[in-house]
C-alpha cells in the first residue's frame, strides 16, 4: 500500500463503523434486469493487452485459496437513484478474508455495470465523479472509475493500490460518487437501470481470486434524467 496514500483500513472488528452496519446489505439488493444490450460473454478485465481472468495463482509457489475473500457494499439503500444534479452518494466497501491464508497484493476495483439508460452508447454507464476517503490527510481523493462495455468487459483503472490481508482480517474503504457534469450534456440518455460492482484482483497480473467471472459484490442502481 503506497505510503503517500493511506486508506481507511481496519483489521477484524476495529473499524469504527462496526460489523453490524455492514451486515445484510448484499441480501437486500439484487442485480437489475438488463434489457439492452445484453452481455454475450462473462466479465473480463482488459487493458492495453488482454489480462487473464481465470482463477490462477499470481506468484510462483504462491497458491491462494479461491472464493476466500468476501466483499460487502454498504450505504447504498435499495432503490437508490443517480440523477444530475445530485449530492454525493457515500458508501463503504469491506473486504473480509474468511480463510487462514495471508493474501498478498490485493487490488479492489470498482466498476459501473451496463446501463439501460444509455442505449445509443452501447449501454455504457454515464460518467461519474468518484472519490476515495484518505484517513491520513482527512480529505477526499479523486480516483478513476471503470465501466462495463457491451461485451461485458471493462478496463483496469488504478484506484486504490494494493493491500495485504492476513488471516480472518478485514479492510474497509469509503467512497463517494456523483454523476459528472458531462453526463447532462450527453444526448440520448433515458431513465434506466444499472449496477455498481466490485472485483478483487491480485497483483502483479490482475488475476482473479474467485473461481468464476462474476464480481465479488454488486448492488443495483437506477438512473433518472427526466
Amino acid at each position: 500500500m503506497p505510503r503517500a496514500f493511506r486508506l481507511a483500513f481496519a483489521l477484524t472488528a476495529g473499524f469504527a463503523l462496526g460489523s453490524g452496519a455492514l451486515a445484510g446489505c448484499a441480501s437486500e439488493q439484487s442485480m437489475p434486469k438488463i434489457d439492452f444490450p445484453a452481455p454475450t460473454t462473462g466479465a473480463q478485465v482488459v487493458n492495453q493487452q488482454p489480462v487473464p481472468t481465470a482463477a490462477s495463482p499470481s506468484y510462483t509457489g504462491y497458491a491462494p485459496p479461491y472464493n476466500a475473500i468476501a466483499v460487502q457494499i454498504s450505504g447504498i439503500p435499495a432503490g437508490t437513484v443517480l440523477s444530475s444534479p445530485m449530492p454525493w452518494l457515500t458508501f463503504d466497501v469491506t473486504l473480509t478474508n474468511n480463510s487462514g491464508f495471508a493474501f498478498q497484493g490485493l487490488d479492489p476495483l470498482l466498476v459501473f455495470g451496463q446501463c439501460t439508460c444509455s442505449p445509443h452508447h452501447d449501454g455504457i454507464a454515464p460518467s461519474t465523479n468518484l472519490e476515495l476517503w484518505d484517513a491520513g490527510s482527512g480529505t477526499w481523493k479523486s480516483i478513476r472509475s471503470s465501466e462495463t462495455d457491451r461485451r461485458g468487459g471493462y478496463k483496469y483503472a488504478p484506484q486504490l493500490g494494493s493491500v495485504n490481508l492476513g488471516p480472518k482480517a478485514t479492510a474497509t474503504y469509503r467512497y463517494r460518487v456523483q454523476l459528472s457534469r458531462n453526463t447532462v450534456q450527453r444526448a440520448g440518455l433515458v431513465d434506466g437501470t444499472g449496477s455498481l460492482n466490485v472485483y478483487v484482483l491480485q497483483l502483479p497480473k490482475h488475476t482473479r481470486l474467485s473461481a468464476g467471472l462474476a464480481p465479488e459484490a454488486t448492488v443495483a442502481l437506477a438512473y433518472r434524467f427526466g
